[in-house]
């Protein structure tokens, strides 16, 4: 984004593309006051040498201009997003509240720990149970397990899981890391050619995982076919796709020498590529995508998981910064956010914040007072009530800028004008002072109440 100040008539031009790797943007001022922007695919380690009658499809980029200041520029990037790029087919529907399991238990779990989870959860009003890592294989550490997807019964018996959440009304979600391996897995044995990276010497490896080669379709259709074993057999209604490692070994076993150079390319489109075969074979699933890791939050991802998991920083006073920040090129409704047990603030200042993103929840519900039960009960009935008429389909305005002040707030206004949510606080404490909020796209012949 290119700015100033977060005035209301100022000349702001906004970035980006329709990617999901290796990129570069270059800006370049001259001695004349013009600007010069080049933006696409990194030409670092990149070559792709086309033949006669060969072509190559580049990135789409995106580029949203605005006499009116930075949140005229941003609401353009969320109207084209919300109208032109998510493809997923239930995106004008109500999403649930979500509950994951991470936070509350890792991947230190059993079946009726899970059962209690779930009845714990749902006292707070969450409407979409999520389990995360450690349900399959072999994988109690994050040291085994990638790869091999199937579930460990001896562990968790996942259909009494699902009927449990049935029972209480509520959905099931699962996590996967599709694109990763463990040195030591029954997949990495048979196929130590999957991974990227030369397996005949010595490997780069990083969280104890390897990359797989998603150049190859035969990778793809191996995972693939794992993920739909699991996913025909069980009622999954969410998928939460994990990304915890970036690209290293950008060499391919399963490449030419000359081809070499297209690695990179070619893991986003295989990325694509699995997607676009579980969207279309599960088309109302909702697939989430992650950011964490391999800093994978882009609009070529918002095609296919209408909503990517953020950050998995989950200090409230950094969630400030992430999702003011974030809010700027990507609507609320796609910006993932939970309310964790992070001792900083209140459960009901988190929630609240929560609120400005997608909402749920990670923490060990069984150890909830009944005041923080009723905090996050009285911030889940708002959701309920407003979330959709308000984050998803309304109009976002920034007010305070915490890179630039000690204040963040973001305010949302629906459609018509009706309702609006305001979210303000100040970073370091501040005594005996008074602030005093204006605020943006209300009607000025409404009269408005503060509830």
């Amino acid at each position: 984004f290119v700015y100033l100040e977060n005035k209301d008539n100022n000349e702001v031009i906004g970035f980006n593309l329709i990617y999901s790797s290796n990129f570069t943007f270059s800006l370049f001022s001259d001695y004349m006051g013009g600007l010069r922007v080049l933006y696409g695919i990194n030409d670092e380690d990149f070559s792709w040498k086309l033949k006669t009658d060969e072509s190559f499809e580049t990135p789409q980029a995106v580029i949203s201009y605005s006499y009116q200041g930075v949140d005229k520029m941003s609401q353009n990037f969320h109207k084209v997003i919300k109208e032109n790029i998510i493809g997923y087919k239930k995106e004008k529907e109500y999403k649930p509240i979500l509950f994951n399991s991470w936070e509350g238990c890792y991947m230190d779990f059993d079946t009726e720990k899970i059962l209690s989870f779930v009845d714990a959860s749902k006292k707070i009003g969450a409407e979409l149970f999520v389990l995360d890592d450690g349900w399959f294989s072999n994988r109690d550490t994050d040291y085994t397990g990638l790869g091999d997807w199937w579930i460990n019964e001896k562990k968790i018996d996942l259909q009494k899981v699902i009927d449990q959440c049935h029972k209480n009304k509520m959905k099931f979600g699962i996590w996967y890391e599709p694109e990763m391996v463990n040195p030591g897995t029954e997949l990495f044995k048979k196929h130590p050619e999957y991974a990227l990276g030369n397996y005949q010497d010595k490997m780069i490896i990083s969280r104890h995982q390897f990359h797989l080669d998603f150049t190859s379709d035969e990778v793809i259709e191996n995972i693939f076919n794992q993920m739909v074993d699991v996913l025909d057999k069980y009622a999954v209604d969410y998928v939460k796709w994990d990304y915890n490692r970036v690209v290293y070994e950008h060499m391919s076993t399963l490449l030419s020498n000359e081809e070499q150079g297209r690695v990179y390319h070619l893991l986003a489109l295989g990325y694509y590529k699995l997607l676009d075969k579980l969207t279309k074979k599960y088309p109302d699933i909702m697939f989430e995508g992650c950011a964490s890791g391999g800093g994978r939050f882009d609009l070529g991802t918002l095609y296919y998981c209408p909503q990517i998991w953020c950050s998995d920083e989950s200090d409230p006073v950094q969630r400030f910064f992430i999702q003011y920040n974030t809010s700027l090129g990507y609507p609320l409704s796609t910006i993932g956010s939970h309310a964790n047990n992070n001792n900083l603030t209140s459960y009901k200042i988190k929630a609240e914040l929560a609120l400005f993103g997608t909402y749920g929840y990670e923490m060990n519900p069984k150890l909830l007072t009944e005041d923080e039960i009723n905090e996050l009960n009285e911030v889940a009935d708002v959701y309920k009530k407003y979330h959709k008429e308000v984050i998803e389909e309304g109009t976002l305005y920034h007010l305070c800028d915490p890179n630039k002040s000690n204040y963040m707030s973001m305010m949302a206004v629906s459609s018509n004008k009706n309702t609006a949510m305001v979210f303000f606080t100040n970073l370091l404490k501040e005594l005996d002072q008074y602030r005093f909020l204006k605020l943006k796209g209300l009607d000025p012949n409404k009269y408005y109440r503060n509830n």
